[in-house]
């Protein structure tokens, strides 16, 4: 295994001991120093959206997506290293599916009906 490996561990473990709310704020900074400070990906996503969307966005409407898109971004990392900690039962209703339910074991992964 990696030394970054047990350096993303550990951040996870730390990150596990504090609350959710807590963990959302530690993202929101990250993202705002990604986008605002270091302005890391920001001319590449500007460009994609010059592609797609050409004239049609405005300058603030494209800060806007591109603002967006960071945050989300930073959300998911940092949900994802914050995860060990979620249950499946406390952020989804399981549906009451015929006896095949409970001969799923939760424990070891997730159950997604789409």
């Amino acid at each position: 295994m990696s030394f970054v490996y047990y350096i993303l561990r550990l951040f996870s473990f730390v990150l596990c001991l504090l609350p959710r709310l807590f963990v959302e704020k530690i993202a929101l900074f990250f993202a705002g120093l990604s986008f605002y400070v270091f302005r890391i990906r920001k001319s590449v996503m500007l460009k994609n959206l010059n592609l797609v969307y050409g004239d049609t966005l405005g300058r603030e409407e494209k800060q806007r997506v591109m603002w967006e898109c960071t945050k989300c971004f930073f959300f998911t990392v940092f949900e994802c290293l914050y995860s060990p900690r979620l249950s499946l039962t406390s952020h989804a209703e399981l549906p009451d599916f015929e006896g095949g339910l409970d001969k799923i074991d939760l424990s070891k992964g997730a159950f997604v009906v789409v």
